[in-house]
């Protein structure tokens, strides 16, 4: 008895398996981007630049969608004062401090809403020196290694 109950319960959950909508995932990497093409220099007192993408038409975004930054920056910045903005389609995804040693990789979720057909991914920085730096030699870098990974629903019919 104990068997065939076991038995059912795989047998159930496999059906269940197979009702839901299939769901994938796939990475657009910002470093293949024709208006990024590899690392993104982010030099001055302030700087912004928008880095536009597309998603896949046959897809639909779904919950766990990621933006991967691997994020460095010069050494004499006022880590303190100096942060980074990244903002998608006009909406603020997070706001850091640019306060870390070396190379870091930063996750930020996005709202499968935010996601449009075309979008445009801003990075915005605010540069501050610790010492008499000028403008021009204090910088943060985008890595060409950064990229968005889309979670999505299939939305294509199965034959």
């Amino acid at each position: 008895m104990a068997l065939g109950a076991i038995l059912l319960a795989s047998v159930f959950a496999e059906a269940q398996e197979r009702r839901r909508p299939d769901t994938c995932q796939y990475q657009i990497p910002l470093g293949d981007l024709p208006n990024l093409a590899g690392t993104l220099r982010l030099s001055g007192r302030t700087r912004n630049e928008a880095i536009t993408f597309q998603i896949e038409r046959a897809r639909i975004p779904a919950a766990g969608t990621e933006i991967h930054l691997f994020i460095r920056h010069s050494s004499d910045l006022d880590r303190v004062r100096s942060f980074i903005s990244v903002t998608l389609n006009y909406a603020l995804l997070r706001s850091l401090r640019l306060d870390y040693d070396g190379e870091t990789e930063v996750v930020i979720p996005v709202s499968p809403e935010l996601l449009k057909r075309q979008n445009e991914l801003l990075l915005s920085v605010q540069h501050f020196s610790s010492s008499a730096k000028s403008a021009a030699e204090m910088w943060t870098e985008i890595d060409g290694r950064s990229f968005v990974l889309v979670r999505c629903k299939d939305e294509r019919p199965v034959l």
